[in-house]
C-alpha cells in the first residue's frame, strides 16, 4: 500500500507519521487498578486532537495492559484457527477474519464494560448516554463479530471507521511472533481532499490517503479501547503471523418491557422454576436473540 505525502508515494507502513502532535493524557485513567478479580497494570489515554470539550472522547484511544491473560490470548488464538479450520477451502488469505462466538468474548466483554464503569465513567456516558448498569444494556456487534483476525505476510486492513459506539481490540502475539503490523490511527480522515466526483475511487486509491497520526503496537493482552469515528487501519505484517481480537458494538437502552421480562426470567431462576443453561439471557450471552424476540412481539 502507498501513499503521498510531501509529493513522494511512500509505504503505509513505513512511512512517517504526519506533523500532528499526538497527546499523551491521563485524565480518565487510573494506573494499578484492580476491577472485581482482575487487575490491570497500566491505562494510557493518546488525544488524536485536542478535546472539543471535557467529555469529548471522539478522538481518544485508550491502551490498558494487561487486560486479557496469557492464557486467554492463546484460547482466542486456537477459537480462531478452529473456525479457519471448519472452512471447506484450503486456500488460505493473507488476511483472514474468523467470526466467533464463545463464553471468552462475552467475558471479555463484561470485563470491559466494568472497567470502562469503575475508570472511565466519563467515557461511558459520552458513549453510552449512562455511567452505571452497562451489562443491562442491549447490545448489538458490528457483523462477523466478536472475531479474530490473522494477518500474514501481505495482509493488511484498509483506513475505516467501525460506526460503532465502542471498539475493542486485543493483540494475542508474543513478541517477535510477525513484522510490520499494528494499528495506525488518524485525527480525521484519511483521504486527501477532492471532489465529490472522486470521493468513492479515493476511499481505495492508497495514493490519497494522508500519513496516519499514531500507531499502536502493544503487548500481547493489551486493549485498545475507541470510538466508532475514530478512523484506523491494520498496518501489512511483512512476516510472520499476526492474531487480533476484534469487537465492536453498540449498547442500547432497553425497553421497559425488556426490563420486566429481564425481571421474571431472574425470579424464576432464583426460585428454580425454569431450567436455565449457561448460554440462556440470565447468563448475558444471547442478548440479540432477546432483542429480536422482543421487536416481533412488542
Amino acid at each position: 500500500s502507498t501513499t503521498r505525502s510531501g509529493g513522494r508515494r511512500q509505504s503505509l507502513l513505513t512511512r512517517s507519521p504526519s506533523p500532528h502532535q499526538v497527546e499523551l493524557a491521563r485524565p480518565e485513567c487510573s494506573l494499578s487498578t484492580n476491577t472485581r478479580d482482575h487487575v490491570f497494570s497500566t491505562c494510557e489515554e493518546h488525544l488524536l486532537r485536542p478535546r472539543l470539550h471535557d467529555h469529548d472522547f471522539s478522538h481518544s484511544v485508550f491502551t490498558v495492559r494487561g487486560f486479557a491473560t496469557q492464557a486467554e490470548c492463546e484460547e482466542l488464538i486456537t477459537m480462531g484457527y478452529r473456525v479457519l479450520d471448519s472452512y471447506d477451502r484450503t486456500d488460505r488469505f493473507p488476511r483472514e477474519r474468523l467470526p466467533i462466538a464463545t463464553k471468552l468474548d462475552g467475558v471479555l466483554l463484561q470485563r470491559l464494560l466494568s472497567y470502562v464503569e469503575a475508570q472511565l465513567p466519563n467515557v461511558a456516558l459520552s458513549f453510552f448516554g449512562q455511567k452505571v448498569n452497562l451489562g443491562q444494556m442491549r447490545r448489538r456487534f458490528s457483523p462477523g463479530e466478536p472475531a479474530i483476525n490473522i494477518y500474514t505476510a501481505g495482509g493488511e486492513f484498509n483506513p475505516h471507521t467501525d460506526k460503532e459506539h465502542l471498539t475493542l481490540l486485543i493483540p494475542l502475539d508474543p513478541p517477535g511472533a510477525f513484522e510490520g503490523g499494528g494499528t495506525a490511527f488518524w485525527s480525521d480522515g484519511h483521504i486527501m481532499p477532492s471532489t465529490a466526483e472522486e470521493l468513492k475511487s479515493d476511499e481505495l486509491d492508497p495514493s490519497r490517503w494522508l500519513p496516519h497520526d499514531h500507531t499502536v503496537r502493544a503487548l500481547a493482552g493489551t486493549a485498545v479501547i475507541f470510538g466508532g469515528d475514530v478512523t484506523h487501519a491494520g498496518l501489512r505484517v511483512t512476516a510472520g503471523t499476526r492474531h487480533l481480537f476484534v469487537m465492536s458494538f453498540k449498547l442500547l437502552a432497553r425497553s421497559p418491557a425488556e426490563v420486566l421480562l429481564m425481571a421474571v426470567q431472574r425470579d424464576a431462576m432464583a426460585t428454580e422454576e425454569i431450567p436455565v443453561g449457561e448460554e440462556s439471557l440470565a447468563a448475558g450471552v444471547d442478548e440479540e436473540a432477546l432483542s429480536e424476540f422482543m421487536d416481533v412481539f412488542i
